[in-house]
């Protein structure tokens, strides 16, 4: 009951209620996007630094496929003894050059620059 159109406790206290129901939405809506933001950042700064390791590779792997006549992530792995994401970055770095073409499913790529 209100007194002289004051708010009574309760009306009150269901309104803080309420508003800290909010507020705590609000909170783990922020957390969530934070969470989602610092993945990105992490994945960013991964991709970077294989990017950069992909370069230090780029020339030997040239050279290996250019010579083999086959490019596959699976070949780069054993050839230049690295893992499966470096070799992946490496594969795209020779794409983005033109000395491999596209993926095709799980065939080996094709070498477009005649070797040596």
């Amino acid at each position: 009951m209100e007194n002289d159109g004051n708010p009574t406790l309760e009306s009150l206290l269901r309104e803080m209620i309420a508003n800290q129901h909010s507020i705590n939405e609000t909170t783990r809506d922020l957390y969530e996007k934070l969470d989602r933001i610092e993945k990105r950042m992490e994945t960013t700064e991964l991709f970077d630094s294989l990017s950069d390791k992909a370069e230090n590779y780029f020339e030997d792997a040239k050279e290996a496929v250019l010579e083999a006549g086959k490019a596959s992530t699976s070949y780069l792995q054993r050839k230049l003894r690295v893992g499966y994401s470096l070799a992946a970055a490496i594969m795209d770095q020779l794409e983005a050059e033109g000395v491999i073409g596209p993926a095709d499913g799980s065939k080996a790529r094709e070498v477009r620059e005649v070797g040596k």
